[in-house]
């Protein structure tokens, strides 16, 4: 509703004014509602451009990748299998092939002397055909800690394992091979079966070995664990078996 004074003004005014007014009030109005209405019509305006430009844009992506070649699918196990082919054909490439060769690289591997009997060693090794003449690292590993001991002190502990239930004694005395079950009184079903199984193994060069005992346990599960402040510390318990049992 106009008001009374705007409206006798107009009513007085003549057509061109009237025109005036008429423009006047268009423009108020827009102006008016660009005032109450900025932010949404802002923000419709730029959704609506976003939404069509990521659209554009997506399509163009998704057409392009589409359109891009391939490269050729590769299992990873087929590389994995060559990788390991050559890395074993190397492995048997540097192997030792002479008796003065081996005996360097057993050297300078492990920073010691090959044990005594290994020219007998690398003759059978050679006349029946092994391969592997170098490779010894595991081995090495597992028979480190015993080098901290003396020979009389390993005996001895080798005694004392003997003793425990399930575990029997190979002794090698004067060239032939028997077992030995020092701890009589346990019954048990297990017991002999896997020490005649290495006292067979022995037997075939039992001549060329030196008195000793090697404990064999009779169970599938582990039966002595070593402190790890004894494989640390060796000669924490170093006089922890001796004077208990004779040494045969």
């Amino acid at each position: 509703m106009i008001p009374p004074p705007v409206y006798r003004a107009y009513k007085g005014a003549s057509p061109r004014s009237r025109l005036l007014y008429i423009s006047g009030a268009v423009v108020s109005l827009f102006f008016l509602i660009h005032l109450l209405f900025p932010s949404n019509t802002r923000i419709l305006s730029t959704k609506s451009w976003t939404s069509a430009s990521s659209t554009v844009l997506r399509s163009k992506f998704l057409r392009a990748k589409a359109q891009a070649p391939k490269p050729p699918i590769v299992h990873p196990i087929p590389n994995l299998m060559a990788d390991a082919r050559a890395s074993f054909d190397q492995k048997m490439a540097r192997q030792s092939k002479t008796l003065s060769a081996a005996v360097a690289e057993y050297n300078r591997r492990y920073g010691r002397n090959p044990p005594k009997g290994f020219d007998e060693w690398y003759d059978f090794a050679t006349m029946n055909g092994a391969t592997i003449i170098d490779e010894y690292d595991a081995l090495a590993s597992s028979m480190e800690p015993f080098w901290l001991f003396s020979g009389e002190e390993v005996r001895r502990r080798c005694l004392q394992v003997g003793t425990l239930p399930s575990v029997d004694l190979v002794r090698i005395e004067d060239g032939t091979t028997k077992t030995v079950q020092l701890a009589k009184a346990f019954a048990d079903s297990e017991v002999g079966a896997r020490a005649k199984g290495f006292r067979v193994m022995l037997e075939k060069f039992q001549h060329k070995l030196p008195n000793m005992d090697f404990p064999i346990n009779a169970k599938a599960e582990g039966r002595v664990l070593v402190p790890w402040e004894e494989n640390l510390y060796s000669n924490l318990t170093a006089d922890s078996s001796r004077k208990l049992l004779p040494v045969f």
